[in-house]
């Protein structure tokens, strides 16, 4: 997965979108897609608050039947406007992925960076 090369941009690597069904507690038990994926962290969009810095626990499933755990802390949010697919935006971080899961990942996610 390639890095990011924009001097004002903060994020380590490049946001792509994939196939990837994700859950996360204590919030949202229902299954859920990511507006877009990297191997750092996820932008999702939600019509239940979530506060910033708030620790979630994520169960991702890759189009594949991968299945990875990790843990994840909410980094920014932001509402949407009426009308929008759901109530809020935001960024999750993930924290303490197994390095198996983070080759797991950068690998799934290389499949579709265009």
């Amino acid at each position: 997965m390639k890095k990011r090369e924009k001097k004002n941009d903060k994020r380590q690597f490049r946001r792509v979108t994939a196939p990837v069904y994700f859950t996360y507690t204590p919030l949202l038990s229902r299954p859920s897609t990511p507006v877009d994926i990297s191997p750092g962290g996820l932008r999702m969009c939600s019509d239940e608050k979530i506060k910033v810095g708030k620790r979630i626990d994520l169960t991702m499933t890759l189009s594949d039947g991968r299945m990875i755990e990790c843990q994840g802390q909410v980094v920014w949010v932001k509402a949407l406007p009426p009308g929008s697919r759901a109530k809020l935006v935001g960024g999750v971080g993930f924290l303490q992925m197994t390095k198996e899961n983070e080759r797991i990942m950068t690998e799934y996610l290389e499949e579709y960076e265009g």
